[in-house]
């Protein structure tokens, strides 16, 4: 194999878009990937200065980049943003000669367009996850705490840092939130979710009511991954809900003892009412 071929199979043996260049930005060779990503032919390509391909400010700008590298003999590396919106990271490096300069430039482009947009994704779910007002808990399928957000932390009293590959059953305290626990667990082995309420405990051993959901977490082939728990405080809730049940029982005995009281009238009325007419008929008849 001569040594253009082995360039040539190097260039192409690699999935990013590749050129080389000499240090003024004459094309040398490229890889079949870089020809697809232009949509040009090796004979438009070849022998051409690569920053005709920009518009002028651009072509300035990667001017520099290239007299950069060439002056420092160093790798450089950057991000940019196409018309079209694409993003892709560039890495020039310098080929050196036997006195160390660079006498030619190898160009390798790789479109990071859908990583970077997952990225920006993920930290938009994760600050939506920070924000949110419930408290969401990510576990092993261990139940084994991953991740809480800030929510959690003001709930319960336990950091991140207090939690991380802690079981949840540290929130459950005593042996009656512990067996809810267990049935907790019983459930998620039958099903993939569980939805309820449990008596926790805080880090500072006050107790409060959470409304709970729990769900599994599938990966690819619906692996099990973990599990997803979002946590509600519902403690004033269900005190409000106690004093309402109280309410509205202490109004059904007030409503039974005037049914009970109206009932008992409509007997006594007509009792008094003969009771007074017999006791009229004894006075008029002059019996002691």
């Amino acid at each position: 194999m001569t040594m253009d071929n082995l360039h040539k199979a190097l260039l192409n043996a690699t999935s990013d878009n590749a050129l080389v260049i000499d240090t003024e930005g004459v094309v040398l060779a490229a890889n079949q990937a870089m020809y697809s990503r232009l949509g040009i032919s090796p004979a438009l390509l070849l022998g051409h200065n690569v920053l005709d391909l920009f518009p002028p400010d651009v072509a300035a700008r990667r001017k520099i980049v290239l007299q950069s590298v060439v002056r420092s003999g160093e790798v450089f590396r950057f991000e940019d943003l196409t018309q079209s919106g694409a993003m892709f990271e560039a890495t020039v490096y310098p080929v050196l000669n036997e006195v160390g300069e660079a006498e030619k430039l190898v160009v390798c482009i790789r479109d990071v367009t859908a990583p970077k947009r997952a990225e920006v994704e993920r930290h938009r779910l994760g600050s939506a996850i920070e924000q949110t007002v419930e408290a969401i808990i990510i576990m092993d399928n261990d139940l084994c705490v991953n991740y809480v957000n800030q929510a959690f932390e003001e709930m319960t009293g336990y950091a991140q840092q207090d939690m991380k590959g802690e079981h949840i059953g540290m929130l459950y305290w005593g042996e009656e939130q512990k067996r809810a626990l267990h049935r907790v667990a019983a459930s998620l082995e039958e099903s993939d979710s569980w939805q309820g309420r449990t008596v926790n405990t805080r880090k500072d051993g006050s107790s409060f009511t959470c409304e709970q959901t729990v769900a599994r977490i599938r990966g690819k082939r619906f692996l099990p991954l973990g599990y997803v728990s979002i946590w509600r405080d519902v403690t004033e809730t269900e005190q409000l809900e106690r004093q309402l049940r109280q309410a509205q029982k202490m109004e059904a005995i007030g409503t039974l003892s005037g049914g009970i009281a109206h009932d008992f009238n409509n007997i006594l009325g007509p009792i008094i009412l003969h009771a007074e007419l017999r006791l009229a008929a004894i006075r008029e008849s002059g019996v002691p």
